[in-house]
């Protein structure tokens, strides 16, 4: 078994004991229900880095229907406001389409600790959203609160991240084929991946009472070599020494990582002096520039760094050789949860990797590679089987079918 795979095994089932480790492996408290039998209508909120968009939805013969749906600017991303006014202005959102609602899937796309009631206490707020007071509280409990205030009736709250949406969302979307377990994972700004664990294997919350999606928290994977231009990276981030497998795969970083890698050269003397000085003048370089380039190296020049076709070509060497370092480190991964978990065993029944974000969809030279390795890795050295599946709105779709797994499991 490759190194990686036996590291993220290794720390996986640390986190899941409860002991130090980098992964924080987080129960979610959220089972495997059947939505289709849920026919009621049912609200999801989906409170991103940018945008806020709730709806109203309901499980049919043909899939989700979305009755109603509104969208807007995320609440506190044109400056700071009180947990108060976040709250008034998330139910002035819903308020319209209340009628009927009893359950309510809140796909919640910052840091939250998820309680055993499926209720989310902030951490923290990040992305340019600035909510003052807001660690610590309850995100379904002052939802409901405004209600009350407004002489409404109270929800039954599903606080969940966009992994474990997407999770779901590609649960409740698969085809009526044979397959084995899901595994959800985000590759985009940054990157997560979540997965059904066993409850026997749960020893944090032991005993813990029926078998839950954990969220594994990949990003903060630490068991990885550093090279000089990953810790000057490192050490210029706004969180130095956190998400070191973040900061070599993630879209926020992934151009970065080109940039220092790229100055290191320039030490060594592979590029001149004319090259440094272009290369310092602009700063960074942004992932969707490296993407870009990838496509069309001899069309792009990355706003003038490259003169020469000669450089075009050893900066061409150097995205490409840290595009394969990513993929492998996103398979290698997604590889120890399956060995984990031992999922894939048969051709017939592969496992679900349910994949969303920009990363991956947009980025086709990363995921020209992630598909490669999956193949070597998973396939031929594991002999695993697998297939990477894609869900269109697949916040919204996991959010209701997350909310209502919970009856199940109540």
């Amino acid at each position: 078994m490759r190194e990686e795979i036996r590291n993220f095994m290794d720390e996986m089932e640390e986190g899941l004991a409860g002991r130090q480790s980098s992964l924080p492996m987080i129960p979610t408290y959220l089972g495997i229900g059947n939505a289709d039998k849920y026919r009621k209508p049912v609200l999801v909120i989906d409170a991103g880095g940018t945008n806020l968009r709730a709806a109203a939805v309901c499980f049919t013969d043909s899939g989700l229907e979305v009755l109603d749906m509104v969208k807007r600017k995320m609440p506190g991303r044109k400056g700071a406001i009180s947990t108060n006014t976040l709250f008034s202005e998330l139910v002035d959102t819903i308020e319209p389409m209340l009628d009927g609602i009893e359950l309510c899937g809140f796909c919640f796309s910052y840091p939250a600790d998820i309680q055993p009631d499926r209720d989310g206490k902030i951490i923290a707020f990040s992305k340019d959203i600035e909510v003052t007071g807001s660690e610590g509280v309850l995100i379904g409990e002052s939802m409901n609160a405004e209600l009350a205030r407004r002489g409404k009736k109270p929800l039954k709250f599903c606080v969940l991240n966009d992994t474990v949406a997407t999770f779901f969302g590609g649960c409740s979307s698969l085809p009526a084929e044979a397959h084995d377990s899901v595994i959800g994972m985000i590759l985009g700004t940054g990157i997560n991946s979540c997965y059904l664990e066993r409850a026997d294997q749960i020893g944090k919350i032991a005993p813990a009472p029926y078998d839950m999606v954990i969220n594994i928290e990949s990003a903060k994977f630490k068991k990885l070599e550093m090279k000089s231009f990953d810790l000057r990276l490192d050490e210029n981030s706004a969180l130095p020494g956190d998400a070191w497998m973040e900061k070599k795969i993630s879209g926020a970083y992934f151009g970065s990582n080109v940039y220092y890698a790229l100055l290191e050269k320039c030490e060594e003397g592979i590029f001149d002096r004319a090259f440094r000085e272009r290369l310092l003048k602009k700063g960074d370089i942004r992932t969707s520039e490296i993407s870009v380039f990838t496509e069309d190296p001899y069309g792009e020049d990355l706003d003038g760094l490259c003169v020469t076709a000669e450089q075009k070509e050893a900066v061409l060497a150097v995205a490409e050789e840290l595009i394969d370092r990513a993929a492998y480190l996103v398979v290698c991964h997604l590889a120890a949860v399956m060995e984990h978990r031992d999922l894939g065993c048969h051709r017939r029944a592969p496992a679900i990797i349910v994949t969303e974000g920009s990363t991956w969809q947009k980025f086709a030279a990363m995921r020209e590679r992630i598909i490669y390795y999956a193949h070597r890795i998973i396939e031929l050295e594991q002999g695993r089987f697998y297939r990477f599946f894609e869900v269109e709105k697949s916040n919204l779709i996991g959010s209701a079918q997350a909310v209502v797994s919970c009856l199940n499991g109540d």
